[in-house]
């Protein structure tokens, strides 16, 4: 795994307008249903019947305390379960697994064996973020060449991520372990996307997956 630090450069500014509405327009129509919470986590049997596969790639967090979705086979109990199922019900890249009850080692050992796989599923947290640069993003990150995405690392006390974090709302912070998995719209393997952030203009438009338990 290599460990790099990101400094380009010009200033820093990035608050999404929040939109504001009119009274009339925001009044609930009669009739009209309340709208829908999103789906934070839910409960999913993974079908491995006739020797199918489970289908998920995972990657285990820095300090070894959770596993998440890396990427998701073409075929597989994952994929038959996401076709069948709700869009805010899929599995995605990114979503945090957990096996009830089990620890971490225990959990990687279930989801090899044979037999259904009887899991819970935490979206992660999604956000794109705009940061204006200001002398230097101010980022540690780590990556591995193979993986396709970036980790936060450190965040610095005088770069441009900490200035955007501070004016910035929660949601659309950047947080240590974050994962950055496409800078202005690419995605590509992780030296690449590093190669992308370093040659970013004055502002930089960062995909960032987080855990949904921060």
């Amino acid at each position: 795994m290599a460990c790099c630090c990101a400094q380009p450069a010009t200033e820093v500014e990035s608050v999404t307008p929040q939109s504001v509405f009119d009274k009339e327009e925001a009044k609930t129509e009669p009739g009209a249903s309340a709208a829908k919470e999103p789906v934070t986590d839910f409960a999913v049997v993974l079908a491995k019947s006739g020797g199918q596969a489970l289908g998920i790639n995972l990657g285990q967090k820095e300090g070894g305390n959770t596993i998440f979705v890396e990427s998701i086979s073409e075929s597989g109990a994952a994929a038959t379960y996401n076709a069948g199922a709700e869009t805010d019900k899929q599995i995605e890249i990114g979503d945090v697994i957990v096996v009830n009850g089990c620890a971490v080692a225990e959990m990687l050992q279930k989801l090899q064996e044979d037999g259904d796989a009887d899991i819970t599923v935490m979206k992660a947290k999604r956000s794109t973020i705009t940061i204006t640069k200001d002398v230097k993003l101010g980022m540690d990150l780590v990556y591995d060449q193979q993986k396709s995405y970036l980790i936060v690392k450190a965040i610095q006390d005088d770069g441009s991520v900490k200035t955007h974090n501070a004016q910035a709302s929660k949601d659309q912070q950047v947080n240590v372990t974050d994962r950055i998995v496409a800078v202005d719209g690419f995605r590509g393997i992780a030296k690449e996307l590093f190669d992308k952030l370093q040659a970013s203009g004055s502002t930089v438009e960062l995909t960032m997956l987080a855990d949904p338990r921060a």
